[in-house]
């Protein structure tokens, strides 16, 4: 993430960026501590001596082992070096993945709007995966020739460069003549 040209020649890499990359050494470091240099200018390098206290996103940065909430679901806030308790998946997420940033996450308007993240991101019977995709058949079955195959409909399941973003993803968007209806 850190060296990632893309990001870096587009994005300012910033102390903002620990808060969510690496929450637990937002208090003790700074974005240089971990890269240099903190321009749009390549090639970056990370920092080698402080390279092995990069912890980035670990399990506890969502779940507080010390909670009685199910799943032990609470967001570590940097700032304030305490868990915060959160709803669902959905508000726990959104506190790095904030609608109206570049980081946005926000189903709102969407064919999936009112799924909770976990709904797409945990497979029954597996850990947290940042790649959906075999969650998708759980919901979209490729059962007949008038149910599409989902994996092969436009979008960024497909395709990282298709304009159907699947957390924004209409039905309209991909489905122009209407959604198909299975037969039975």
């Amino acid at each position: 993430m850190l060296t990632n040209e893309e990001h870096n020649k587009t994005e300012l890499l910033t102390d903002e960026c620990i808060t969510c990359h690496a929450p637990f050494q937002s208090g003790k470091y700074k974005i240089g501590d971990f890269v240099q240099p903190v321009d749009q200018k390549c090639p970056w390098k990370i920092v080698e001596s402080n390279a092995k206290n990069w912890q980035a996103i670990t399990c506890t940065t969502c779940h507080d082992p010390t909670s009685n909430a199910p799943n032990k679901l609470a967001f570590f806030d940097p700032v304030k070096a305490t868990y915060m308790a959160v709803n669902d998946t959905i508000e726990l997420c959104e506190k790095c993945h904030q609608p109206g940033t570049d980081d946005s996450r926000s189903l709102k308007g969407s064919a999936h709007e009112g799924l909770e993240c976990a709904r797409s991101h945990f497979v029954p019977g597996t850990k947290m995966s940042l790649d959906p995709k075999q969650a998708c058949a759980q919901c979209h079955p490729a059962i007949n020739p008038k149910h599409p195959d989902v994996t092969q409909l436009d979008t960024t399941y497909l395709s990282s460069d298709s304009q159907n973003n699947i957390h924004f993803v209409s039905c309209a968007s991909i489905q122009p003549k209407g959604t198909p209806t299975p037969e039975k």
